[in-house]
Order: structure tokens, then sequence, then C-alpha cells
């Protein structure tokens, strides 16, 4: 009956594609994508990726005959994490989405991105799901300025689909300049002492399997202290997911 009276509601008062604004139906539209059928065929897929950063890697990097895992050069000696995920590049339609949800709390689109990041996550951790969600945290004058933090957006939406708690106060994250107004070396050198541990020492995540939910992925830095963080304090598996994937970053 709720699915009938659902559908019946989609008829009435149908809903606009986000990147189009075409109006779409029930039968034309997942409706937690809030995407019509060919806008959502035309997003940048991040679809040839390092195993374990999600660095878009050039096609004959991979081979189908093989079951190894691609590696970017980075990787091959100091992997990000055991595992990323970042569905689509910071481009375009990927880029516009995520613009929308970090700087005019587009409450939609984070739910299509979560949606977006689950299609691709779901079939990966059939056998082992997290014991925990980390969204990476704002520090405290920027999450007051904004009034939320897009991260934790994600890993809400995830959390419920997939039914993983989510830890937001384990991390802190000291007052600095916003990240996108830096170089990569500048963004480097900035995260080294920007994260700082919460939790109990080593009794919250010990031997657990976390996943730290971000919005974008450029330069790394940010997740790769969080991830040494995490280790620190115990934790085995980690994975790092995000919406988006900054092919490179300059500077």
């Amino acid at each position: 009956m709720q699915r009938n009276l659902t559908k019946m509601l989609n008829i009435l008062l149908p809903s606009h594609c986000l990147l189009c604004e075409r109006t779409i139906f029930a039968d034309q539209s997942d409706p937690q994508d809030h995407l019509c059928s060919q806008c959502r065929l035309a997003l940048p897929l991040n679809i040839h990726a390092c195993h374990h950063c999600a660095l878009p890697l050039p096609p004959r990097s991979l081979d189908s005959s093989k079951s190894v895992h691609s590696t970017c050069g980075a990787c091959i000696t100091q992997p990000l994490a055991d595992r990323t995920f970042a569905p689509l590049l910071h481009q375009g339609a990927g880029a516009y989405l995520l613009h929308r949800l970090k700087f005019n709390r587009g409450e939609a689109e984070g739910r299509t991105l979560a949606q977006i990041m689950l299609t691709q996550i779901r079939p990966q951790i059939a056998e082992a799901r997290p014991d925990l969600l980390l969204p990476v945290p704002l520090n405290y004058w920027s999450l007051v300025r904004r009034g939320f933090n897009q991260s934790s957006l994600l890993a809400a939406a995830i959390s419920k689909a997939l039914r993983i708690p989510v830890a937001d106060k384990l991390i802190a994250r000291r007052r600095g300049p916003a990240q996108r107004t830096l170089s990569r070396v500048q963004r480097q050198q900035l995260v080294k002492h920007s994260f700082v541990w919460r939790g109990q020492p080593k009794e919250d995540l010990r031997n657990t399997y976390i996943a730290i939910v971000d919005d974008v992925l450029a330069t790394g830095a940010t997740a790769q202290q969080i991830v040494r963080i995490v280790r620190q304090q115990g934790a085995g598996r980690v994975d790092v997911w995000c919406a988006t994937r900054a092919e490179a970053v300059g500077g």
C-alpha cells in the first residue's frame, strides 16, 4: 500500500532532474538519485582507477584477463588506504553536484551523491562491512559558518542505507585556511598537524574496519593523515569513501 501511495504521489507531484531540470516521474528515475535517465548516463564515472587511492588510470594500465587490482605508481610503495572508492570524476556534473552540496547545502544533491557512492560500494563490501563510518571533520568555526558538514551528510545517508554507525566525535580538526585556496604542497604541509584524536587511546578502534567518508579526494593529504591516525589507534582495514576524485592538483 505504501509503495502504491508513493508512486501516486510521484505521478501527481513529479520532481525535476538536478542537472537538466527536466520533469521526471516515478517510472523514469530512482526517487533517491533525483536524476533523469539521460543525465545519469552522462555522469563522469571514474571507471579506470587505482584500487588504493581511486586515481584515474589510463585504460592501457588495466588488463581484464588478470584478477590483480590496478595500482598507481605512488600506491605501489605507499598505498593511501586498503581500498578507496570515488565513483565520479571531479568535473562536469560530478563537480556541479558536489558544489551544490557543499556551498548551497544541497540535501537532494547529497542524497544523489550518496546513492551513486552506494552503487559502487555495495557489491564490494558484500562479504565484510565496515564497523564504523568516520566522516572527515570540519574545524569548529568552519562548521559554525557553514552550519553543516557535507561529509557528515554523506556519511549519514550511507549509514542509513547500510546500517553502519557513524563515529563523528573521534577526530577533531584544528582551525586553518580553506584547502581549496592552497597549492598541493601547502595542503600537504597544512594537514600534518590539522587533526587530533579525541577517543580513548587504542580502545575505540582496535582491530576494527573503518571507512573514512569525504566529499572529494584531491591531493589525498587529508585522507592520508586520518588513515595514519586511525591506524595508530589500532584500526585494521581502513577504506576511504569519497563522492568525487580530482585527477591532479598542481602547485
